[in-house]
């Protein structure tokens, strides 16, 4: 007689997987989870540590401010604390979201909590979308090369990643997302003009260099189209639909023409005149505005547009006279395009300090050593190049720090990873067998 089974016998129905083991079986989902899984307990540690409070509650200084005069029905005013009246000082969206998140919570411990949240979901996000494209475009180093990349920069930058709450992950998601465009727009050729150009007017109003950035492109590409620039004018058309309410707010009530911000003059003179080589460190930061009581207080009886309009003044007097200067402070500021210039002394300690320099310059040299050799990704490479170089070069013109060039990470670790495939794809070809990493279907 024939032993049978105890366990009855399952139909094909049965054995299928559920939709959420579908979804959590996707090679994307579980880059998130295991990021996640790194990268959470260490935001939680670091946001524990007392020495880190009051950069825990930094909500971006005079971003934090707008957000408590809008809540309080004061609308776009008193970046300073003070009621000083409106202001077009800073760009509006990150006002906004902190203005939301402390009506909800009604705390600025709460929005602190809030926003580091969203800081680790932005880093999440970032290394899943740059893992998502390894799948699919790379061609000799492993998808899982990608997420060492994010964890390994995400630690040597730990201070901006995990703890001061300014803008810079509002910023790096935005580039995220203009990463994601570029890919696919050269990878399938299609060009998305209602898309890119809702993407174009929120970084203009994330940041107006980022956003103009982001417009070059566009830009670049309607010059070189032969045929066909319909999609790439409609895309800067809907970039400035976009931004126009803001730049209408401000005409109204400045009576004058202020596309994004106002304080470009103040930002030359602060890196110019202010600031001794150019490079705003945390030195520099204790004569900011928002710091010192006197420039306050100027500010406040001048008002915004004239405090700012009489700092320019300063700015181009000084420069008049020691162009020399201004030409030292470039070139201080181009060097540390390359070599990490901490915000203090105190972040560039004996073991920290030489791996964050290392980090820090390993884009550039990758960029440098990957973008004219032949292979597959020359091509993104060299557009990714160009969208740094749009969205350093005002920088280096006219103010600069660390927090600036960290904004790019997104594109960076995709210059990084792509950058070192091409270089494997390069030495392959000359006769080194390397393992493909799988293809995605």
């Amino acid at each position: 007689m024939t032993e049978q089974s105890s366990e009855p016998a399952q139909s094909p129905r049965a054995k299928a997987p559920s939709g959420l083991a579908k979804f959590l079986g996707r090679p994307e989902v579980r880059a998130a989870l295991l990021l996640t899984a790194v990268l959470a307990p260490i935001g939680i540690v670091f946001s524990q540590l007392e020495q880190y409070r009051s950069s825990r509650q930094h909500l971006g200084a005079e971003y934090y401010n707008i957000a408590r005069a809008l809540v309080d029905g004061r609308g776009f005013s008193d970046p300073f604390g003070e009621r000083t009246g409106p202001t077009a000082w800073m760009p509006p969206v990150f006002p906004m979201i902190l203005a939301i998140a402390l009506y909800l919570g009604k705390s600025r411990v709460i929005v602190a909590g809030v926003v580091l949240v969203l800081m680790n979901l932005t880093w999440v996000g970032i290394g899943t979308s740059l893992y998502w494209m390894a799948r699919r475009a790379g061609s000799r180093i492993p998808p899982l090369f990608a997420l060492v990349l994010v964890l390994g920069w995400a630690l040597s930058f730990d201070y901006w990643f995990f703890v001061c709450t300014t803008d810079i992950w509002l910023q790096a998601a935005v580039v995220t997302l203009i990463t994601l465009a570029i890919f696919d727009h050269l990878t399938t050729g299609a060009h998305r003009p209602v898309s890119w150009g809702l993407l174009t007017g929120a970084a203009l109003l994330v940041s107006p260099t980022l956003g103009f950035a982001t417009a070059a492109l566009s830009l670049v590409s309607l010059l070189q189209a032969k045929t066909r620039r319909q999609p790439w004018l409609t895309t800067l058309a809907i970039a400035l639909l976009v931004m126009a309410p803001w730049t209408v707010r401000n005409a109204v009530v400045f009576k004058q023409f202020i596309p994004i911000k106002s304080n470009a003059a103040n930002e030359l003179y602060q890196a110019n005149v202010v600031d001794d080589d150019g490079v705003f460190d945390s030195v520099n930061q204790q004569v900011h505005p928002f710091n010192r009581l006197d420039s306050r207080f100027q500010y406040g009886k001048l008002g915004e547009i004239a405090y700012v309009k009489d700092r320019g003044q300063v700015f181009w007097r000084v420069m008049r006279d020691d162009w020399r200067h201004l030409s030292r402070n470039i070139g201080n500021r181009a060097v540390a395009m390359v070599v990490y210039h901490p915000l203090a002394k105190i972040m560039d300690g004996p073991i920290g300090g030489p791996i964050r320099h290392a980090v820090y310059a390993s884009p550039i040299l990758v960029l440098l050593a990957s973008i004219s050799v032949r292979g597959p990704h020359r091509r993104m490479l060299r557009v990714l190049a160009f969208f740094c170089l749009a969205y350093l070069v005002p920088y280096v013109a006219a103010a600069f720090y660390i927090r600036y060039f960290l904004v790019l990470t997104p594109v960076f670790l995709t210059i990084l990873y792509f950058g070192i495939d091409q270089l494997a794809e390069r030495w392959s070809s000359r006769g080194v067998k390397l393992a493909p990493s799988p293809k995605v279907n």
